[in-house]
């Protein structure tokens, strides 16, 4: 009998659906952000990033995001900035993410790579792009602009009706800013600066007063510190877990974090608490994140590992939360306590207990004297 191959190959749309399907609009715009920043870093270091800026205009025709990061080098752009599942580490620059953000926002990509050394640019038409499962891209070498910044620079036209949506709508974009403002406000503190549509990003500062600065634990291939602050008012408590310099759980309560289970304590007070917890590690495999790189694996052992930090830097410190003041009550005949109302012209049982409590309190001296 004959035999015949039949292709098995996966369509172009199966695989733009599988690579962007879990992906948020925002997150894929984190991505973009998180490649300029990691290409700022490479270039710089962690700490200081005040050279560096990130500018992103969202329109209803078009996205465009702009850095003076560097840009991509040549063994990256040739190895594994296009592929499809790169190979690359979590720090390594641009590249992480790339792929699935344009894919997420629209069908035509111009890349502009302004880089010294190796400027160059790259026009996808996913319309084209992946037929008969050819997934190759043109790069085409072109002259450094001595004009613009040293960096990288992607425009996505032809947008999605979803995306036109969200570029269009004001709620989207005020929310956009806001989670910026918390997600990367560390890295925004560190001087690198990210602006939407011509407004620049201001970090959020939590509004209280540290309690706790915990030494840095190294364990699991983590680096975990944890900072505990009191009096935050006017502003959510909980949790905020900040994963590589990015905040990827805010302000969290829940059992994700064990919060009522594992903090609060009699005697001590967790009003206006926020618990901030820092993990770095170089290699994104050993951090309890999920694909999107936006969510924590809450049962994952590295998590585990940190919540085990976490609640041990707590316990250390649980002096520094202890309530100032404790409720005291007692009973006495109503007709006493409606006697000491018209004394103390008040109209509660509880005003009687407080002004009856000022009014005899004693105090002892060194000799244990009563006065």
């Amino acid at each position: 009998m004959k035999s015949k191959k039949i292709s098995a190959n996966p369509t172009k749309q199966f695989i733009v659906e599988t690579i962007t399907k879990d992906i948020r609009t925002e997150a894929a715009i984190y991505d973009l952000i998180d490649n300029s920043i990691n290409a700022a870093e490479a270039i710089n270091g962690h700490k200081i990033l005040d050279k560096y800026a990130i500018d992103i205009r969202l329109r209803d025709s078009k996205f465009i995001i702009s850095d003076n990061c560097g840009g991509i080098s040549k063994d990256i752009a040739e190895s594994d900035a296009f592929k499809i599942g790169s190979s690359m580490s979590y720090e390594k620059g641009h590249g992480i993410g790339m792929k699935r953000a344009f894919l997420k926002f629209g069908k035509k990509i111009n890349i502009i790579n302004n880089n010294l050394n190796y400027p160059f640019k790259v026009l996808i038409d996913i319309n084209k792009w992946g037929n008969n499962n050819n997934w190759d891209i043109d790069l085409k070498e072109v002259d450094y602009n001595m004009n613009n910044g040293n960096g990288l620079t992607i425009i996505v036209t032809n947008l999605y009706p979803s995306i036109v949506k969200n570029f269009s709508n004001p709620t989207f974009l005020s929310d956009l800013k806001k989670e910026i403002s918390i997600k990367y406000r560390y890295k925004l503190k560190a001087g690198i600066s990210i602006g939407i549509n011509g407004q620049t990003i201001v970090p959020q500062a939590i509004n209280g007063t540290k309690v706790v600065e915990s030494p840095t634990y190294k364990t699991n291939d983590m680096s975990i510190k944890v900072i505990l602050h009191s009096n935050a008012k006017n502003e959510p408590s909980g949790w905020d877990i900040i994963v590589n310099g990015r905040v990827i759980l805010y302000r969290d309560k829940s059992t994700k974090t064990l919060y009522r289970k594992n903090l609060i304590r009699l005697g001590c007070s967790y009003v206006n608490f926020v618990g901030e917890v820092l993990v770095e590690s170089a290699n994104i495999k050993k951090l309890p994140l999920w694909s999107t790189k936006d969510e924590l694996d809450f049962n994952s052992e590295a998590y585990k590992v940190i919540l085990s930090v976490m609640y041990s830097v707590v316990d250390a410190n649980r002096d520094k939360f202890k309530k100032s003041d404790v409720i005291i009550q007692y009973s006495k005949p109503l007709n006493s306590v409606e006697r000491l109302k018209d004394y103390f012209d008040v109209n509660t049982a509880k005003e009687v207990g407080e002004l009856s409590f000022d009014r005899t309190n004693i105090y002892l001296d060194k000799n244990d004297k009563i006065y």
